[in-house]
């Protein structure tokens, strides 16, 4: 009895002194105001989802059902880490099955019976996001992707569409009146290829190199696309007689030289990347040189110069997004991330999300705008 007297004595006097050392122990550090805005974003994002776990477009009817929505929303908020995702219970796995329960019969992500919502791009985030969860990937959808692409075998040799990729569709395209195809899905899709796992000599990163090369523009820049020239928002010149034809093109630009600019820029890097290309090669060098030359952080650079400049303002949150990336993949200008970052929080409005006011992008719908700036500021994030 004295001995478990003296313990219990001891051990009251001692509790004190362990309350002590327990407020002694230094809180938690703040959250850095780029983690503020990434978990202020991330919550309002993911109060976006329905509950059956697909997030879709308020605005655009095309993208009510999510097909597209859903693997770029949870894309983004797979960069975040996950202290900041402000994830629901559950709310990764409900998106999962939400694409999964969305896919076409054809292994596709992106048609419905009456709505076609940008397949190449959905399934491509898709493969992507599951990958990254380390889900069982479903083998339809990786074929269906993987022969989308417009390959030397498949007719389109030594086309200006050669390698690339279109938007996607249920009846392969017959060279050679190709599909819209430009530089943004190429990337997309091939990041996703090359995620999942390819050889380097495989076929379909081999044609994705003669397809970005061909999107080169004479000022070390690349375009948006080769084969729909009027889809490129840059500068644009008339050549000198002796100067006619820009190499890779279509036959208009015999007429007009197309000067590569901010956001294809950076897709044409980006793609780079994903093929393995090293900072040292000088496809890449010369063509981030000029990146780092016009970066801005208020609108697509070069765009401004362009005839369609209206697209400088609209595309701002897409051109963010892509030029943090490559910032961060390779190098970027002195003090990007820090400047790129206060502005991007500068714009987040009071509910947590971003909208950006042109619709010519569709950056008016927050739920883009959002997912967009999720991905710059994870970019600009320490490593």
């Amino acid at each position: 009895m004295d001995k478990l007297r003296r313990d219990l004595l001891t051990s009251l006097a001692l509790a004190p002194t362990a309350l002590a050392l327990g407020a002694c122990r230094p809180s938690a550090p703040p959250l850095s105001p780029v983690d503020q805005a990434l978990q202020r974003g991330a919550a309002w994002l993911w109060a976006q989802q329905k509950p059956e776990g697909s997030i879709g477009s308020s605005v655009y009817g095309t993208m009510r059902q999510g097909m597209s929505l859903t693997p770029y929303s949870l894309l983004s908020l797979l960069k975040i880490p996950e202290e900041l995702r402000a994830e629901p219970s559950g709310g990764i796995d409900r998106a999962v099955q939400a694409m999964l329960g969305l896919l076409h019969k054809s292994g596709a992500l992106g048609f419905s019976d009456t709505v076609v919502d940008y397949p190449v791009y959905a399934t491509s985030m898709m493969l992507t996001c599951l990958k990254k969860l380390d889900h069982k990937l479903p083998k339809l959808a990786h074929h269906w992707l993987r022969g989308q692409q417009l390959l030397a075998r498949r007719g389109w040799k030594e086309h200006a569409a050669e390698g690339g990729f279109p938007m996607g569709a249920l009846v392969t395209s017959v060279p050679p009146n190709a599909p819209h195809v430009d530089l943004s899905m190429t990337r997309i899709a091939i990041e996703s290829l090359a995620t999942i796992g390819l050889p380097p000599d495989h076929e379909a990163l081999q044609g994705a190199r003669i397809f970005v090369e061909r999107c080169r523009a004479p000022n070390s820049g690349f375009v948006f696309s080769p084969v729909q020239l009027e889809l490129n928002k840059g500068p644009r010149s008339t050549p000198k007689p002796e100067d006619k034809g820009q190499e890779g093109m279509g036959e208009e630009s015999a007429e007009t030289i197309y000067e590569g600019y901010g956001s294809s820029t950076a897709d044409g890097l980006l793609l780079l990347a994903a093929l393995g290309t090293t900072s040292y090669a000088p496809i890449v060098s010369e063509s981030l040189a000029l990146l780092h030359r016009i970066h801005r952080i208020d609108s697509n650079p070069l765009v401004d110069e362009g005839p369609v400049n209206a697209f400088a303002p609209a595309m701002k949150g897409y051109y963010r997004a892509t030029a943090a990336a490559v910032f961060r993949h390779y190098e970027g200008p002195p003090g990007w991330a820090e400047q790129l970052a206060k502005q991007v929080i500068a714009e987040q409005q009071p509910d947590g999300s971003w909208v950006n006011a042109s619709n010519l992008q569709k950056e008016d719908d927050p739920v883009i705008s959002t997912a967009l700036a999720l991905q710059a500021l994870s970019s600009c994030r320490p490593r």
